[in-house]
Order: structure tokens, then sequence, then C-alpha cells
């Protein structure tokens, strides 16, 4: 693994490239994610097991970091974003949040709790628009949640238990059509299940080509 600045310009100016088992990672000196500003730390890149890593501190207060991951061929992440906070007493580092884009270019958000992927949760096409938002329970879909088509438009309202779809329940799904109306042609469990893959199987038009660039998309919604 090499990290080279471009040569005659200092290093808060320019991004860390790192050339790993055949792709390079870009490192940007500053990162705007979550409300913050972060600035790169870290001299040198790390390799971690499913890729490469770098850390950031945030400009406006010095018990919180930023966690960043480029994930090589074997992680089915491709970046991610992880914000911990220092406790004062015990110097121990608490996860507080976690943004990821996987090989689909679709992003996942997660607020924790104590630590665990506990909170709020919201997934997202490629171009930053919500597809879904909800609660996870350990990283998994919990509780009520609602599905959205790509221009934003509602498309079902249902429960995932521990990550399970809820079909047959006094509250059954209800899914609707691109016109915001309920869609009474999805009626039955096997129906239901079939637009809920159809649902998570759709992809936005675009790519992604940086995790800065997805996470200043997410953060105009």
């Amino acid at each position: 693994m090499s990290c080279d600045y471009p040569a005659g310009h200092s290093q808060n100016q320019f991004s860390v490239s790192a050339d790993a088992e055949g792709h390079e990672s870009y490192f940007p000196a500053t990162i705007v994610y979550a409300g913050e500003l972060w600035e790169r730390r870290d001299s040198t890149l790390r390799r971690c097991e499913y890729g490469i890593e770098c850390y950031y501190g945030s400009v406006r207060e010095s018990t919180r970091s930023l966690r960043v991951l480029s994930g090589d061929d074997r992680s089915y992440i491709r970046w991610s974003y992880r914000v911990y906070s220092r406790q004062s007493q015990t110097g121990i580092r608490i996860r507080e949040k976690i943004l990821f884009v996987d090989r689909d270019d679709q992003g996942t958000e997660i607020a924790c709790t104590d630590g665990e992927l506990i909170g709020p949760m919201r997934r997202f096409y490629c171009d930053g628009t919500v597809k879904y938002e909800g609660e996870a329970c350990f990283g998994e879909k919990n509780g009520i949640g609602r599905g959205f088509y790509p221009d934003g438009t509602l498309w079902w309202v249902g429960i995932h238990n521990r990550g399970e779809f809820v079909v047959e329940s006094r509250d059954p799904p209800v899914f609707y059509t691109e016109d915001g109306l309920i869609d009474d042609q999805v009626d039955t469990a096997e129906e239901m299940l079939e637009e809920l893959k159809r649902w998570h199987n759709l992809r936005s038009e675009g790519t992604c080509e940086s995790m800065q660039e997805f996470a200043m998309r997410i953060e105009k919604q």
C-alpha cells in the first residue's frame, strides 16, 4: 500500500490515495458529514480486514472522531462512515452513527444506542433520495417502516420483526401506486412479498463515485 501527496502541494489541499489490491481509495483532507466538519488526523492509512481505513477528528469537538473505511473486493460495503464519541471518564469510544454504501450503490444510515445499531434507520437510493425509513434493531429493520419510490412517493407502510417483513397480522402492510393511491392489486401475502421484493431490487439511475459525494446528497434530504 502506498500513500502519496501530489508533489509541490500541501497535505491540507489534496486527498490521499492508496493502492490496495488493484484499486485506489481516496481520503480527502476534510469531510462534511452529520452537520460537522471533520479533518483528517491520520498521516498514514491503515489496512484492516476488509479494506483501508482512515481517522478524522471533529473540528468542533475534540472528543468526537470519524472512521472512514474504503472496502476492498471482499467487502459488501464500498465505503462507510462511523461517528464515535469518547467518554470523558473512561476514555472509551462509543459508536454514535454509521453510514455505509453497498455494492449496489445504495446507502444505509443508522443512529446508535449505547454503541449498538439500535435506533432510527434510513436507506437511500443512489441519488440520495430516501428509499426506506424506520427503526433498526441490531442493524435489522424492526417495527413500523415506510418504503418509497425513487421520486420520493410513498410505496408501502408495513412492519418488520427483526428483519422479517410481517404480512399476516391485524395491521397488514399497505401498498401504494406511484400516483399515491392504495394499490388494491396487492392483496394476498404472496403478492405483498412479491411487491416488497420489487421495491427491494429497484435501483435509481446513476452512480456515486465517492463517499463524500453520497454524504452530501443525503444531507440535502
